[in-house]
């Protein structure tokens, strides 16, 4: 967190600095790195029935028990540094509720766009689908993440918006964004995305991640869209260098004084010698 804190203008809302005033970090925003209009963002969304008016005022013990919907921010890596996760937001509100907070944040981190939003993706199979009307017919949100086609011998972008789960989807998003991760190719800095994590138990069928029975993977789902949106892997494959074998002391014909059938005989030794081996 910023060692000063401060209020941000967003439109008609503002989001005002708080302190957290129990364990119960549901309904805070969380941020690690203020908004730059020289870097690029981007936000996800992981949208859930939740409960419809919920607020930190009026929490109960009986909610703590409903899926959170998460919101997650990360920032595109570049010159050699990892993507970076700046801001996080978690609560159990519902699909509706849930577009206003995710417009806010994509608008408060959407400077360094034409439109001043940043690119949003979600999930919507599901509630998300509502989440998503609202976003386009009640904030007029259009910087969306569009659903791409795959795994044939072309993509193909659809006029679809979001994403569309499925086995081989799913399946597909698990194995990308667990090798990224793995790679320390990005920066976690919530301890409550991480503890989610740590409870993500392996569908050996699904061959995905799910949460262990009675806890959450919200945020989980949240980022793993959020990195598919940031590095597109729908349309582009992240290649590895491969170096170039090399084979130490080989000769270098090319530069010696010698004949086709002395360079013959000095390769059949050396064949020779690696059956020797």
């Amino acid at each position: 967190m910023t060692a000063d804190p401060k209020s941000w203008r967003v439109g008609s809302r503002t989001v005002t600095p708080c302190s957290m005033d129990d364990d119960d970090e549901r309904g805070i925003l969380f941020v690690w790195e203020e908004p730059r209009n020289d870097e690029s963002y981007v936000v996800s969304v992981d949208p859930t029935v939740g409960r419809a008016g919920w607020s930190r005022e009026f929490r109960t013990e009986a909610d703590l028990d409903t899926d959170n919907a998460a919101i997650e921010v990360f920032r595109a890596g570049r010159g050699g540094r990892p993507d970076a996760q700046v801001a996080e937001f978690a609560a159990p509100i519902d699909a509706i509720d849930l577009a206003p907070v995710a417009a806010t944040i994509g608008l408060l981190y959407g400077s360094s766009n034409e439109d001043n939003q940043a690119l949003l993706i979600g999930e919507v199979t599901g509630p998300g689908a509502v989440t998503l009307r609202e976003l386009l017919d009640r904030y007029n949100y259009h910087n969306l993440w569009q659903w791409t086609q795959w795994g044939g011998a072309q993509t193909r972008r659809t006029q679809q918006y979001w994403w569309y789960s499925s086995r081989s989807a799913n399946k597909d998003l698990w194995m990308r964004g667990l090798h990224h991760i793995q790679k320390y190719r990005v920066t976690l800095r919530s301890r409550w995305l991480i503890e989610e994590m740590a409870d993500c138990v392996s569908d050996l069928w699904m061959l995905i991640g799910e949460a262990r029975y009675g806890r959450h993977d919200d945020r989980v789902m949240s980022t793993l869209f959020n990195l598919w949106a940031l590095h597109d892997w729908s349309t582009r494959e992240e290649m590895e260098p491969l170096e170039r074998p090399s084979e130490q002391g080989a000769p270098k014909w090319e530069a010696s004084p010698i004949s086709y059938e002395q360079m013959v005989e000095e390769w059949n030794m050396r064949v020779a010698g690696m059956d020797d081996d």
